[in-house]
């Protein structure tokens, strides 16, 4: 780990999440909820029915419940019949009217639909013969006492809160709402000679139900004041991004301070855009010093936030990969892992990415324009014409 006040080297990506998995952080504390307050929360464990559902035998139709053998041989062309009031005197069961949903009576396996019948005078005849439970949802084949509804440490979706409640759960534990706090520094963002576009967009993009972001404030490049609202902010949150002051400049103070506010972890990474990112821990808390700029600021907090939550609460970001043909040929770095942005298009051969800019680390048209981002490793030094790659689409999380 580098020391504060030393100018490291970058580290490859995959060392910076083994040291930042290796620190002791403050856990996430975790709460009660009623259900209908749980959508979009993390659950802590996983979540058992604890009862079948359904709990009886039901109807899945509106029609007669009955023993399935009444019915055999029963056509369009041969009705039989399977009711009269004389039923009881000829020795034939009797059928029981019943509603979807309906509880199907004891000594019957089955019921005919209303249209499989029809009636002539005072007697109901069958269409057509069932099969021993046709039409009907048996005790546990939706869920069953042992189903998980509820993965822990996955997001609560709507499939999930109906689950719940068709399992008659009231109440589930979650985890209390991470909290991702952004703090912009810069002389140029206070005066507004620079917009303070970054700190909007990583608030905004990282926002979800059991993610609360907050803005931190704006603070100018002095030492005591960016001392001040570090200190301010790890009080209330679970993660601090400090956006600007994270280059090897002489007025880029930031580094220096979180290193002398805590633990160094590293600083910078062999990623593009974003290598400037830093790492620390001040108090337990993950602090990330990184680039003032947009697109180098979300690609490098990104790559760290997401296994962080995972490894804190249990959440995987949910991606969508699709392979396609990379339309032209992409140069890389030997030794940095790329984030490329594209954009897709459909074609007679499947999907066909063409790459966006790749130089530049705040080219927001990039991402106005992407569709998804290609990843190339590492130790691969580009993409050919014309060759398959996995783009992970945008939107998914």
């Amino acid at each position: 780990m580098a020391k504060s006040g030393e100018r490291a080297s970058y580290i490859s990506y995959d060392d910076a999440l083994r040291i930042i998995l290796s620190q002791h952080w403050t856990p996430i504390d975790s709460e009660e909820v009623a259900v209908s307050d749980s959508i979009g929360r993390i659950s802590v464990t996983d979540v058992y029915c604890g009862r079948n559902v359904p709990e009886v035998n039901r109807s899945a139709v509106d029609g007669y419940a009955a023993r399935s053998e009444i019915t055999a041989n029963a056509s369009e062309n041969k009705p039989v019949k399977i009711w009269s009031q004389s039923s009881g005197a000829d020795g034939q069961k009797p059928v029981v009217p019943v509603s979807t949903g309906d509880t199907i009576p004891e000594n019957t396996d089955s019921v005919i639909m209303f249209e499989d019948t029809i009636h002539v005078g005072n007697d109901i005849f069958a269409l057509r013969s069932v099969r021993p439970w046709e039409n009907v949802s048996l005790m546990g084949e939706d869920l069953r006492h042992d189903s998980v509804i509820i993965k822990g440490g996955s997001r609560i979706d709507p499939e999930n809160l109906a689950a719940a409640f068709a399992c008659r759960i009231n109440k589930i534990r979650v985890y209390r709402n991470f909290i991702l706090s952004v703090l912009s520094t810069g002389d140029e963002i206070v005066s507004g000679k620079v917009p303070n576009y970054t700190q909007p967009l990583i608030i905004s993009y990282f926002s979800m139900p059991f993610l609360r972001t907050t803005d931190a404030g704006v603070v100018g490049d002095l030492v005591d004041d960016i001392k001040d609202r570090v200190i301010r902010a790890i009080e209330t949150c679970n993660v601090l991004v400090v956006t600007g002051g994270s280059g090897p400049g002489t007025r880029d103070l930031v580094k220096e301070i979180l290193g002398s506010m805590g633990t160094s972890l590293f600083q910078g990474i062999k990623i593009k855009p974003g290598r400037t990112v830093s790492a620390f821990n001040v108090r337990g808390k993950l602090v990330l010093s990184v680039s003032g700029l947009p697109v180098a600021a979300l690609v490098s907090v990104e790559a760290l936030l997401w296994p962080f939550l995972e490894f804190m609460i249990g959440y995987r970001k949910r991606r969508i990969v699709v392979m396609a043909k990379v339309d032209g040929t992409v140069n890389a770095d030997p030794g940095i892992r790329s984030y490329v942005r594209v954009k897709l298009k459909c074609s007679d051969q499947g999907f066909v990415c063409s790459p966006l800019r790749i130089s530049g680390s705040g080219v927001l048209s990039t991402l106005l324009e992407s569709s998804g981002t290609l990843i190339i490793e590492e130790d691969t030094e580009g993409i050919n014409n014309g060759e398959t790659v996995k783009v992970e689409l945008n939107g998914v999380k």
